[in-house]
């Protein structure tokens, strides 16, 4: 009942325009080399660290998104947090950014959130980022606005992809292109991470994920950061991955379970199973954890189940990527904040 319910709710967004609630076949990629290595600008920051310790406060945000040309972004409603010069984290969800508001308020993190659809399917996405230009349009447009609400001019500190669904194909996009991987610090991909097999598939045959069957090729960008985010955890200003996915398999292509599994495979990370009850009455069944880079996989094969991973945005971001860069920040020695204008 509840997966028909899914469905439903599926069928009214799709056809709203809101969303794609199919998961998406991947964008076929030219086979080429692996994205040349780049080195980041000298770290400006004080040293990350994950931490146990007490829960981080609420940030509380504006009741509305500001409106931009790519969707809109979310500011703190009193203050953001921006360092003297300028500098100002930002954060951009591919895909279903705004459905997820309520998720983003419980993340704590006192960025600037930028919300962009492409419409639907991965191949829009993939084609929406193809020119880097775009991308470098959006992270302007997006601190423009954000620079006109606090009164000053801003620039990126640190830049976090969020994708959900098809939205991982604009993060894949974005990582392909040496310049713009080197400005990204974090990547939250929410059962949003395709592949092509290796070799066809009978799409009638009921199977299990075959890990070892997944052409990574597609996500080449994708399998890099993930192995720097496991092995730069000394790393003064490290990068950080989070990948969560559904138990959904696609007739004729690698779904997120498999193509999870072969990214760590790839990076030499294994992963456990296990079975413990999780948010949004979801069930862990797998997960790994390296370095900073962190794999969660959750049981459901329905569409009920592909949406509920959006709803994981604020915990993941909250334990992953708040914490690490909230504690940099206040150890910077050179923190500020600024009123967010009405």
């Amino acid at each position: 009942m509840i997966a028909r319910a899914a469905l439903v709710v599926c069928a009214a967004l799709v056809a709203s325009g809101a969303l794609s609630c199919a998961v998406e076949p991947p964008t076929p990629q030219p086979q080429v080399a692996s994205v040349p290595v780049v080195k980041r600008p000298p770290e400006t920051v004080a040293r990350e660290d994950d931490g146990d310790g007490p829960d981080l406060p609420d940030v509380v945000y504006e009741d509305s998104w500001r409106g931009t040309s790519f969707g809109g972004i979310l500011l703190p409603k009193e203050t953001l947090a921006v360092d003297d010069d300028g500098g100002v984290d930002l954060a951009i969800h591919f895909h279903g950014g705004q459905m997820a508001t309520r998720f983003w308020r419980h993340s704590g993190l006192n960025a600037v959130i930028a919300s962009a659809g492409y419409g639907l399917g991965s191949h829009a996405y993939t084609a929406a980022m193809a020119d880097g230009t775009r991308f470098t349009a959006l992270v302007d447009e997006a601190l423009r606005v954000a620079g006109d609400a606090v009164g000053r001019k801003l620039h990126p500190r640190r830049i976090l992809l969020v994708a959900w669904s098809a939205g991982y194909g604009a993060v894949e996009a974005i990582l392909e292109k040496p310049a713009l991987y080197a400005k990204v610090d974090g990547v939250v991909l929410l059962d949003g991470l395709h592949a092509d097999y290796k070799i066809d598939v009978d799409s009638r045959v009921v199977r299990q994920p075959d890990p070892d069957n997944v052409d990574l090729t597609g996500v080449r960008a994708l399998v890099r950061f993930a192995g720097e985010a496991a092995n730069e955890a000394g790393a003064l200003r490290p990068r950080r991955m989070v990948i969560t996915h559904s138990s959904i398999m696609p007739p004729d292509y690698a779904g997120t379970t498999e193509t999870s599994w072969a990214l760590l495979a790839a990076n030499g990370v294994p992963y456990e199973k296990v079975d413990e009850e999780a948010p949004h009455d979801m069930i862990l069944r797998d997960r790994a954890d390296a370095g900073h880079l962190h794999v969660r996989g959750f049981g459901g094969r329905s569409a009920h189940d592909h949406i509920a991973q959006l709803g994981l945005v604020g915990d993941e971001v909250r334990r992953f990527i708040t914490r690490p860069w909230s504690t940099a920040w206040q150890r910077s020695g050179k923190p500020s904040r600024v009123v967010v204008s009405r």
